[in-house]
């Protein structure tokens, strides 16, 4: 899908099923900056994402059901040892988590209170 965060586009992978959200981004070699995951989930709660086998350093943001931004990580680096791997989990519940490259934060001024209109159809 294909969303606009603070009128750039960026073409976003989904991840609904269990096994798409254990992968993620994990296995790629790069991330260019329009684009990236969006990771959905069935009910809120603290959705907790760790760098197990990535590649690259990405940015990972936490939003509500209203589409807005509660919790954000920047530049997080990949694990270099499994047992020493750090899960990165809000405060407060999420709905959704977008994973961009390294940075995206910071160039696209994404903050706590940003709206990201994420175009998703709810089934009825």
């Amino acid at each position: 899908t294909t969303v606009s965060i603070n009128g750039f586009k960026v073409l976003l992978a989904l991840a609904s099923t269990e096994e798409q959200r254990i992968k993620g981004l994990s296995g790629l070699e790069k991330l260019n900056e329009n684009e990236g995951m969006l990771f959905l989930f069935d009910q809120p709660s603290k959705q907790g994402f760790w760098m197990n086998e990535m590649k690259f350093p990405i940015d990972i943001i936490w939003l509500d059901s209203n589409s807005r931004v509660i919790h954000t990580e920047k530049n997080l680096e990949p694990c270099k040892i499994f047992m020493a791997c750090p899960v990165y989990t809000p405060q407060v519940d999420s709905l959704y988590v977008i994973e961009l490259r390294s940075g995206f934060t910071n160039d696209h001024s994404i903050k706590n209170g940003t709206i990201i209109n994420l175009n998703l159809t709810q089934p009825n």
